[in-house]
């Protein structure tokens, strides 16, 4: 593989994401894949090439973010994955992902990678919680989410207008001690 890789499970790596035009360009595809992507993220209209490249020169630099690509074991890169707004002081971070190619979405890779992610989080830089949300009626990404540890901790009603009808947010949060408990059994499995 010709990245850098920065964890590896059982079924994903996460690896560095570097200027590299093709996952510029990837990423950017994904990105404007309406139905399988962009509807979930909160993205609203096109994203280009270049916005695309600005972001990836740009996320480098951001202490608060760290953004990593998933590839599946033998290289190849499916999606993206990062802590946001990762706050030291709190010990807090909010959790955002996607698997952008269709073939490798509902396989185990979301929810492998996001138990890298959270393990580190966790372990290196102490966090105690990460937060995420969901759109309703993505029940995809909810199931992965509780599936890695998150609970629901809220809804916010008619948060999001998307698809021309208002849609809610679903708040969850994973804490330190209970994912610590499933990383043993998921690690053990």
């Amino acid at each position: 593989m010709d990245r850098i890789i920065f964890r590896t499970g059982k079924k994903s790596a996460l690896f560095t994401l570097e200027d590299k035009e093709e996952d510029i360009r990837k990423a950017a595809k994904w990105l404007n894949d309406y139905e399988g992507v962009s509807r979930f993220i909160g993205l609203v209209g096109p994203q280009s090439i270049i916005a695309e490249r600005e972001w990836f020169a740009r996320v480098h630099k951001d202490k608060e973010n760290q953004v990593f690509g998933i590839a599946t074991l033998e290289g190849k890169f499916i999606g993206m994955m990062g802590l946001h707004q990762i706050n030291l002081h709190h010990r807090t971070a909010v959790t955002g992902a996607f698997i952008g190619e269709k073939e490798y979405r509902s396989g185990g890779y979301g929810t492998d990678a996001k138990m890298q992610l959270l393990h580190y989080a966790f372990t290196e830089l102490n966090l105690f919680k990460v937060c995420s949300s969901v759109l309703s009626g993505n029940g995809r990404s909810l199931a992965y989410l509780k599936k890695t540890g998150y609970v629901v901790e809220g809804v916010k009603k008619g948060q999001v207008f998307r698809s021309n009808k208002r849609m809610d947010q679903v708040m969850l949060a994973v804490f330190k001690p209970e994912f610590m408990k499933l990383w043993r059994r998921y690690r053990n499995s």
